[in-house]
């Protein structure tokens, strides 16, 4: 939990630097001037937020977490821009840029779950590190800072590559999960399906014993071939149905400097 507020707070203060807002915090409580060409997205001029869910009970400040219809704004931003921060840590100097890639993950299919996880890729090694970063100053002037394209593509690849590595077991049980579920439903259209059948046969059965018109004989064999048909729908309905998507969308990113 302590990590996703990290990110989201992270996230959300580098929006605000990047679109220029005022920000004032006040122990954990934050007023944000929105600058006007970015009133209309946010849906105020002025917003007061925190990141703490026990402050959120106290006061009037919105709890920006995931499903808050600030965050969501910011995220659909990012997603179709995504912005770029600068940051510093204030705490010490970093020998080489560091990038940090900002995910939200979305697992979907009959239900569905996100998260918002960050990795940070050493830009001199091309590998992932972790750093303390309990301060970071974000800075507006983006003049001083020069990466090479080739060398952002290749972090962003190993960004990508550790997440899906680091998340296989998650990946693996969600997809488990979802492949339980719809054998549980599987099994049930076979027993309806059997019986269905079941009864046909059966009609079949009691028409040969008395003797009956072709006619009748052909009506149970549309009506056999109608259910076929149905069952063939349900199932096709079925896989369509537990269709699995799981995407990483790239926010946003932060150099640290």
């Amino acid at each position: 939990m302590f990590e996703l507020i990290t990110i989201v707070t992270e996230l959300v203060l580098g929006y605000f630097s990047k679109i220029n807002a005022s920000v004032h915090e006040n122990n954990g409580l934050y007023d944000v001037a929105v600058p006007d060409n970015f009133k209309k997205t946010l849906g105020d001029d002025v917003l007061k937020i925190t990141f703490n869910p026990n402050l959120s009970k106290s006061t009037d400040y919105e709890l920006i977490s995931p499903g808050s219809s600030i965050l969501s704004a910011i995220l659909n931003e990012c997603i179709a821009f995504g912005p770029t921060v600068i940051g510093r840590p204030t705490s010490h100097n970093l020998e080489y840029p560091v990038i940090r890639f900002y995910f939200y993950v979305v697992f979907e299919s009959v239900k569905s779950k996100t998260k918002m996880l960050s990795v940070n890729i050493d830009t001199k090694n091309i590998q992932k590190i972790n750093f303390d970063e309990s301060e970071i100053n974000f800075q507006t002037n983006h003049t001083n800072v020069r990466l090479n394209s080739d060398l952002i593509d290749y972090c962003y690849i190993e960004s990508t590559d550790y997440l899906e590595k680091s998340m296989k077991s998650e990946i693996n049980n969600f997809k488990n999960e979802i492949l339980a579920l719809k054998n549980e439903e599987l099994q049930n259209i076979n027993l309806e399906y059997q019986k269905k059948y079941e009864i046909i046969e059966n009609k079949h059965t009691d028409l040969r014993s008395k003797n009956n018109s072709d006619a009748s004989l052909q009506k149970l064999i549309d009506e056999n071939e109608s259910i076929k048909l149905e069952e063939a729908f349900v199932r096709k309905n079925l896989d369509h149905k537990y269709l699995i998507s799981i995407d990483f969308a790239l926010v946003a990113s932060t150099v640290f400097v």
